[in-house]
């Protein structure tokens, strides 16, 4: 049965699309055929539908060899948090936004280094729109660290 592994940011032009992104090339590689297993999809607490990612982003992932050039924002909605199995979503306040859009919410709705298992000072992933490309591949890194141990856990 498949399952729907959801990511959540503000805008959806960085950090989630990022994740999804990358999640997608690391279950690729290990030969986990994209939708097969797993839908992978990303939505923003505040966005407008239909945007592209930031350039940075753009560049970034390029960088590493993922086009996410063709990925479009999608507005986080009741119908697609939902259908989510796995909520991931990057701060404390992307979690309270989604306990409040989400009818089912106790048991799967995450910080991404929660369900990481990851132990920082820091739970959030900090948003790095408008700051350097140091702070993109910073971030990028960060969230590349958390997916290792995702998948892991999810295989």
């Amino acid at each position: 049965m498949q399952k729907t592994i959801l990511f959540i940011c503000t805008g959806n032009s960085c950090r989630s699309i990022m994740a999804e992104g990358l999640l997608k090339k690391m279950l690729s590689e290990k030969g986990v055929k994209e939708y097969s297993k797993y839908k992978i999809i990303s939505a923003g607490t505040h966005t407008v539908e239909g945007f592209p990612p930031v350039h940075m982003t753009q560049k970034i992932m390029t960088e590493r060899g993922i086009d996410v050039s063709s990925y479009r924002s999608n507005r986080l909605t009741k119908e697609i948090a939902n259908k989510a199995d796995i909520v991931l979503v990057m701060t404390k306040k992307h979690k309270d936004e989604v306990f409040h859009t989400c009818s089912e919410k106790t048991k799967k709705i995450f910080l991404l280094k929660e369900f990481a298992e990851i132990e920082d000072k820091n739970s959030d992933v900090a948003d790095p729109i408008g700051l350097s490309y140091g702070a993109y591949k910073y971030c990028l890194e960060e969230i590349e660290k958390c997916l290792r141990k995702i998948i892991k856990k999810i295989e």
